[in-house]
This record gives structure tokens, sequence and C-alpha cells, in this order.
């Protein structure tokens, strides 16, 4: 199980990684 969350959240990160960088063009100027 753990094994299960720690990729969970390797994805998430890269999720939020790639919905940052998404924004950062358009709100975080």
């Amino acid at each position: 199980m753990a094994a299960e969350l720690s990729l969970l959240r390797d994805e998430l990160e890269l999720l939020k990684r790639a919905f940052r960088r998404h924004l950062s063009r358009d709100w975080f100027r």
C-alpha cells in the first residue's frame, strides 16, 4: 500500500508541476 501511495504522490507532483507551468503563462506574470 505504501508503494501505491508513493506512486500516487509522484503522479500528483507531476500534475501540479504541469498545471502550474500551464497557468503561469496566463496568470503569474
